[in-house]
């Protein structure tokens, strides 16, 4: 086999073993996050989660704000008791900064 070929080969076998080690670490992480429940939402809110197929605490922080808010019966009171709770336990929803900053870069 050619020199490269066989760098190559082996720079894929790495790559594939730190994706494995990476999923591993994610697994991990979403094993040690409170189960939704934890968090005591009133009726109103666990409800409209559920109903929107948010039933695990990894399913809720990967969400924004405004797409919680598109959720049938899920308002402000709701988006505030998440947040309110999430933040207990040093936790956030999902931000998305479109702002420019002083270099006029996004960020």
């Amino acid at each position: 086999m050619d020199v490269e070929l066989k760098r190559l080969i082996l720079a894929k076998r790495k790559a594939e073993w730190r994706l494995l080690r990476i999923n591993e670490l994610i697994a991990d992480w979403m094993d040690r996050l409170p189960h939704l429940s934890y968090f005591q939402f009133s009726a109103r809110t666990f409800n409209a989660l559920c109903s929107a197929g948010i039933t695990e605490t990894h399913q809720l922080i990967i969400k924004t704000p405004p797409e919680l808010l598109s959720i049938r019966c899920f308002g402000k009171r709701c988006l505030e008791e998440v947040e309110n709770g999430l933040r207990e336990k040093n936790l956030s929803l999902f931000e998305t900064n479109k702002k420019k900053d002083e270099d006029g870069e996004r960020r």
